[in-house]
């Protein structure tokens, strides 16, 4: 997987562990600190794709 997809799937996951212990705690600055964290990974899926780079070899002409 890429980088970008592994960092949102971390991140919500990351916020919903912590959301969640904020729920079960009754921490009001750990529900808002999840809730932010799920945010970040909300706003990552506009990031695009950096472009893929080509391979050397396939720029080379062939040896014929």
């Amino acid at each position: 997987m890429r980088s970008i997809v592994i960092a949102k799937y971390v991140s919500a996951l990351a916020g919903l562990l912590v959301f969640g212990a904020g729920m079960r705690t009754g921490s009001e600055g750990l529900r808002w600190t999840g809730i932010g964290i799920v945010a970040v990974a909300w706003f990552l899926r506009f990031l695009k794709e950096p472009p893929q780079a080509e391979s050397a070899q396939s720029d080379s002409p062939a040896n014929d």
